[in-house]
């Protein structure tokens, strides 16, 4: 069965609500990772050592999140994120069903562009629209940050202080970093997935799913952690001190880091990325997948 045939007017209807959901579970379940990564790229203690080893840096890191918030300091920013998640999964499900059926009505690409081109245009459409809560969720996740009550007063501030222009911070490292990753991490994922249909016949629709989903996840986010620890600084800008650390745009962020940290700078924050945003994109295609066929009778990849 061919994805046109797999994907109706009603199949759409049910993309952005079944999204939505998948975004709740990841953001509550795996929130510590993603403030343990935040915490990583911006530093923002110096009472923090660092380690050159990726792993002791993420354990100092993790035992200082704990010494100073305790187990709820791995949930800062929940608000913001869960709005963020929740809106941008299910604009991304719901603009993948629409995009996928467009470019392959259209049939100027083959079945791999078709799958790397809609997923790159639905991810990136998405994160552009959700980066105004993206801004205040990074902001939220550093630890000892205190300037917002909560996501209200950080909307009125921002715009008070920073104008319309600060909720745009950070809008293209995002774009750099959500086209590719999404376009590869869905290129792989169907194409694995199918694999797994042919050779391993008896495979459950969820292990077939979260397999697929894993690969293509670490080698997505492995070459696309350099954009999103611009993207992570660049929203945090405004209340960084450390000239080192503050960027104008993604270029001069690149010259930055790779004058003030080196090569291993690009790859700071990557250990608990490479947790979170494979086991992520595999739990929210495993969700996304099984609602689809409950709810349309067959499945959506």
């Amino acid at each position: 069965m061919s994805h046109s045939q797999k994907t109706s007017p009603s199949n759409q209807n049910h993309s952005l609500l079944i999204g939505s959901l998948t975004g709740f579970i990841t953001g509550v379940t795996l929130q510590p990772l993603e403030i343990i990564k935040t915490n990583l790229m911006i530093n923002p203690l110096k009472s923090v050592k660092r380690s050159k080893n990726p792993l002791m840096s993420t354990i100092l890191i993790t035992k200082e999140i704990f010494k100073h918030e305790g187990l709820l300091g791995f949930w800062r920013g929940m608000v913001p994120a869960l709005i963020k998640l929740i809106a941008s999964s299910g604009l991304y499900f719901s603009m993948l069903s629409k995009l996928e059926v467009a470019i392959e009505k259209a049939r100027r690409t083959g079945e791999n562009s078709q799958h790397f081109l809609s997923s790159s245009l639905a991810r990136m459409l998405s994160g552009i629209l959700t980066n105004p809560i993206q801004v205040i969720r990074t902001r939220f996740e550093v630890l000892g940050f205190a300037q917002y009550k909560n996501t209200f007063e950080a909307i009125g501030k921002i715009y008070n202080q920073e104008g319309m222009k600060g909720f745009l911070t950070g809008i293209v490292p995002t774009a750099l970093r959500d086209a590719p990753f999404a376009g590869i991490y869905f290129s792989i994922y169907v194409r694995m997935k199918r694999r797994l249909e042919e050779k391993r016949k008896n495979m459950s629709l969820a292990g077939k799913s979260f397999v697929s989903g894993m690969v293509a996840g670490v080698i997505a986010t492995l070459l696309t952690n350099p954009f999103d620890l611009i993207r992570a600084r660049m929203q945090y800008g405004y209340f960084i001190k450390d000239e080192g650390h503050r960027y104008k745009n993604v270029r001069d962020g690149i010259e930055k880091i790779y004058r003030n940290e080196g090569l291993n700078g690009f790859m700071k924050g990557l250990l608990p990325r490479l947790l979170r945003k494979p086991l992520s994109n595999s739990i929210t295609f495993v969700v996304y997948e099984a609602f689809h066929k409950v709810i349309n009778k067959e499945e959506a990849f």
